[in-house]
């Protein structure tokens, strides 16, 4: 179990910060959280 645990962290991981998305214009999911976070806060 504890295995899996990490295989589905590591898994969310490199979807969310390392795998560009097409529909976000190749940037990650963090990449665009963060840059969505700037903008609202400037």
């Amino acid at each position: 179990m504890k295995e899996l645990d990490h295989l589905i962290a590591e898994s969310i991981m490199i979807y969310n910060c390392y795998r560009p998305h097409l529909s976000l214009n190749m940037n990650t999911p963090n990449q665009t959280y963060e840059q969505t976070k700037t903008e609202l806060i400037a």
